[in-house]
């Protein structure tokens, strides 16, 4: 059930290396080292290759939004591989520090803790507010195509939300059994109480995304809707959606200045 996921760290299972009978040390290979930094691509070519995917697809949201001069695509792409380039070379940074040395289990917590912002990273690179890509596109567009790529994704994002607002609530529906009447009536307030301040490109995360938002909803709101028992639930999923946020940060699912 949804109420029972945590948030839990794909961690490659490192290598145990014996020393005494009081304390084992932990050795990390370099193929351990690349999932954990990439969990969802088996490799750092198939990461570089799935950057280089999305690149394209941001190029051609901005192309369906107006036209694009050959310098003026020239410029994007530079910057969104510039910024596929220096995260990669921040993990090979990370790699030449950590590789190939043995760590007690302090200083394997302290790795395990360096690895999680650079996973985050991975998930948002090309669509934070930080990336190169995202600060040069204002001053790269002109003010009318800029706007109406800002509507454009402003949009996507609002379908993107509501798809997985209506996933979320059908998972749900074991722990709050819902009418049709009160799924539409649910799904409506949802989003109109709550607008994501960032898209996100992580799906298995949707659901925690959807609850983070819906503990922000006000009981009044929620009032007109359910009953005492219902509400009794959804005030329970409310304070497990609160708990969700320092994780969606850390993966790069919320802005650090969310709340």
């Amino acid at each position: 059930m949804l109420i029972a996921l945590t948030f839990a760290p794909c961690v490659a299972s490192a290598q145990f290396v014996p020393i005494d009978p009081q304390e084992r040390l932990i050795e990390i290979d370099e193929s351990q080292f690349r999932q954990m930094i990439f969990p969802n691509s088996p490799s750092q070519e198939s990461f570089e290759k799935s950057m280089e995917s999305r690149l394209k697809l941001q190029l051609e949201a901005i192309l369906q939004a107006g036209a694009l001069t050959p310098a003026q695509r020239s410029k994007l792409e530079l910057a969104g591989r510039g910024d596929i380039h220096s995260f990669i070379r921040t993990v090979d940074s990370m790699q030449d520090e950590y590789l190939g040395k043995r760590l007690s289990n302090q200083e394997y917590m302290e790795f395990h803790q360096k690895t999680q912002p650079l996973r985050g990273e991975a998930v948002a690179l090309l669509s934070t507010r930080e990336s190169l890509l995202q600060k040069v596109i204002p001053s790269t567009l002109s003010s009318e195509h800029l706007a109406a790529y800002t509507q454009q994704q402003r949009d996507r994002m609002r379908r993107r939300y509501r798809a997985a607002v209506k996933s979320t609530l059908v998972l749900l529906n074991t722990q709050l059994p819902l009418t049709a009447d009160q799924r539409t009536k649910f799904e409506d307030l949802i989003l109109e109480k709550t607008t994501p301040s960032m898209d996100w490109n992580d799906e298995p995360l949707q659901n925690y995304f959807v609850l983070y938002h819906i503990a922000k909803i006000p009981e009044a709101d929620l009032r007109p809707i359910f009953d005492e028992q219902e509400l009794k639930v959804i005030q329970r999923l409310q304070q497990r959606g609160r708990g969700y946020a320092a994780a969606l940060k850390r993966q790069g699912l919320l802005p650090d200045s969310e709340e």
